[in-house]
């Protein structure tokens, strides 16, 4: 990413910065800004850039982050199509007010400050950045109350269906993750149908059909590992997750603790 194109989705960035708890900051006051890439995408279509922003007035640069995806425009493949649905679905995440949902509800979540998915074949997202560390003592126990909190947000077909929709507060994944079979079909034909293997391969389909026809869904993480959680400390020294990557965020029964 340019040093231009970089201060331009900075001062894109600026209006939310109150909203997001972070200190007001004017494009006048705006010095430089310092891009640098911290991770590439899956696939790699494209990078994760922090970007600090230097100001005027003497006060700390604050740094934010900007993810950066270029989107192929055409798919070969069903891997290629899921993973650019994917993108699609964590700028609707951002976009249409799922992140500050889950905020309100106590399972903290970047904040998004700029969604651009008008850009060609791309999508860029500009959030907070999360301060913390990759484990805490008592972090498991933590994160599954931060699982319990996001699923307890959407419960119920009513929420799950509209999170899933195409209206204001949709956008999120009808099918996600790895557990249904519309991901792997040509690898679910290829197992054999005797023996183990083919107990295997129908016990896989029915599976699949009965995690599709649970009456009571909601909307769960879809890939929740600890490569995509960090862990802050409150005033007691107990431990909060921080979450982000929510490229599979999809329907889904509450037991399928992605």
């Amino acid at each position: 990413m340019q040093q231009d194109e970089a201060r331009t989705l900075v001062k894109c960035c600026l209006p939310r910065f109150e909203e997001a708890g972070l200190q007001p900051l004017s494009a006048e006051s705006l010095a430089a800004v310092q891009c640098s890439s911290i991770a590439s995408l899956w696939a790699g279509m494209g990078a994760v850039y922090q970007l600090v922003l230097e100001c005027s007035d003497k006060r700390q640069p604050v740094s934010i982050v900007a993810k950066r995806v270029e989107l192929p425009r055409v798919c070969d493949s069903i891997g290629d199509q899921r993973k650019k649905d994917s993108y699609d679905v964590e700028a609707a995440f951002y976009a249409r007010g799922h992140a500050q949902r889950l905020r309100a509800a106590g399972a903290l979540v970047p904040f998004p400050l700029h969604v651009d998915a008008g850009r060609g074949e791309g999508v860029t997202i500009c959030m907070t950045q999360l301060a913390g560390r990759s484990s805490h003592r008592g972090d498991s126990e933590a994160f599954i109350c931060w699982l319990a909190r996001l699923h307890a947000l959407y419960w119920g077909n009513t929420r799950a269906d509209e999170a899933c929709g195409k209206g204001p507060k949709g956008g999120l994944q009808a099918q996600g993750c790895y557990w249904h079979l519309d991901t792997r079909p040509d690898e679910h034909k290829r197992m054999g149908s005797s023996g183990w293997m083919g107990r295997l391969k129908l016990a896989a389909l029915a599976i699949d059909l009965r995690l599709k026809a649970e009456p009571m869904q909601s909307i769960v993480h879809g890939d929740a590992k600890g490569a995509n959680i960090l862990y802050a400390s409150d005033e007691a020294g107990q431990a909060i997750p921080l979450v982000y990557d929510f490229q599979s965020a999809h329907l889904g029964p509450g037991l399928d603790l992605t």
